[in-house]
């Protein structure tokens, strides 16, 4: 019996399907905004994809609300969702894939993107993923995310990302 439940399993992992972020997101947390100094507040969110977890953190100089939407909260995510994808990227490139394509959803929220050379680099990965190549998917989708939170950075210059990893 717990070999079929197991082949149904894998055997339903293994067709390609058209990313949705949203399906990534169930297990969502929100930490409240931190005043981490006079005039300066965190703003951490957790994201989950299976059994990966990771949270994301901006600060900014600027008091953000309580309510929802949390002001800058899709910018942690999408950072939540790139520690998820770098760390999934060899291992398992579909979860990498579709933790960019969610991050991206989210930080696009915030910062609506102009058409540029990312947004045709986020096509070309949801096209590799729809035809089931989750590597390029995962490294193009990786690199258009990566695009994205710079962008919304320079956008928002009241923010700033701790630790100021490789953005």
């Amino acid at each position: 019996m717990r070999a079929v439940m197991l082949f149904a399993l894998l055997a339903g992992c293994s067709h390609p399907v058209a990313p949705h972020p949203a399906s990534n997101a169930p297990a969502i947390e929100h930490s409240p905004v931190t005043q981490t100094g006079s005039h300066e507040w965190t703003v951490t969110l957790v994201r989950t994809s299976g059994r990966y977890s990771a949270s994301g953190v901006v600060m900014t100089s600027t008091m953000p609300t309580t309510t929802e939407p949390v002001p800058y909260a899709g910018l942690a995510a999408a950072r939540a969702w790139r520690t998820i994808a770098v760390a999934t990227k060899v291992i398992d490139p579909r979860r990498a894939a579709e933790a960019a394509f969610a991050g991206i959803e989210e930080v696009e929220k915030l910062c609506k993107p102009r058409p540029d050379d990312t947004m045709l680099r986020i096509d070309v990965a949801k096209g590799a993923f729809e035809r089931g190549n989750f590597k390029s998917a995962a490294v193009d989708g990786l690199t258009g995310l990566q695009r994205r939170i710079r962008q919304c950075l320079r956008k928002t210059p009241e923010v700033k990302v701790i630790p100021d990893d490789d953005m």
